[in-house]
């Protein structure tokens, strides 16, 4: 009996303590492994450290600051008068905008190694900086990669161009620059390839070695007061007529209701012909 009265004793014990336990939970609910272990103090020494995310490199591009520059121009050892020209003109045009000369050096290197990784420079042209880099050949590329600008053209003719377009659109455009006296700061990243255009066209515009001469011939009287804006003209495969278009425009109808008129001027003769009706 004795024996019988300590089994009871350790059975209602037992029941007790369940009871306890299922009511320091608070809702009634049976507490779980995952509800204990909760409760618990974390053991800091064993968390997993998070490594700061690397910042990126600021696209913020000094060229010209505190009236000195900050950047230097290279240009090809390989250079052709062309692309000679063209690095003058860009250097006296930055000095134009902002008062400083940039600096300018040529891309000679002794190996490949003496070349610089990621210097504050302006590629002016083909480089030795970029070897593998095709350019188009009518038009011209401007981008930036780390530290340098690349001005280049697959042809030293549009040099000219890209500059024009670096200096006048690009520095003009206060989200794209800041520039004011001694001082032309590149704001962000550029990737610009402008569209093809004539061959030509930029050995007449940019070339530097050829020049036009313009010479007074003739004078076309207009056929009205009114028809006063010159339009296109084109002379006779004789040579012996010279026909001049004259528009007056129509403001009221949106220039639907223009009226345009040729005038027939003889060349050898000096005189008006003939003048059409209202075309």
């Amino acid at each position: 009996m004795k024996l019988l009265r300590i089994i009871l004793s350790a059975v209602l014990s037992g029941l007790t303590l369940a009871y306890a336990l299922s009511g320091c939970a608070g809702t009634g609910e049976t507490l779980t492994t995952a509800d204990v272990t909760s409760e618990q103090p974390k053991d800091t020494a064993t968390e997993a450290v998070t490594e700061p995310e690397e910042t990126a490199p600021s696209s913020v591009r000094p060229v010209i600051e505190d009236g000195k520059s900050v950047i230097t121009v290279i240009r090809s050892t390989k250079a052709d008068d062309v692309a000679l020209k063209n690095v003058g003109y860009f250097l006296g045009r930055v000095k134009a905008v902002c008062g400083v000369r940039p600096s300018v050096l040529d891309d000679y290197a002794r190996t490949a190694d003496d070349i610089p990784a990621d210097a504050p420079e302006i590629l002016f042209g083909p480089t030795n900086r970029r070897p593998d880099d095709v350019y188009p050949e009518h038009g011209f590329v401007i981008r930036t990669e780390g530290q340098r600008i690349i001005i280049a053209s697959g042809r030293s003719e549009y040099l000219r161009a890209a500059a024009d377009y670096f200096l006048d659109v690009l520095l003009n455009d206060p989200e794209t620059a800041e520039v004011s006296d001694g001082r032309i700061v590149l704001k962000k990243d550029i990737d610009y390839v402008s569209e093809d255009s004539s061959y030509l066209h930029s050995v007449l515009s940019y070339d530097g070695t050829l020049e036009a001469v313009a010479e007074k011939l003739f004078t076309v009287q207009k056929p009205t007061d009114a028809n006063k804006n010159i339009q296109g003209g084109w002379i006779d495969k004789e040579g012996k007529y010279y026909y001049q278009v004259f528009l007056q425009k129509d403001s009221d109808s949106n220039e639907a209701a223009n009226d345009v008129r040729i005038v027939k001027y003889d060349i050898p003769e000096k005189k008006v012909v003939q003048v059409s009706g209202t075309l």
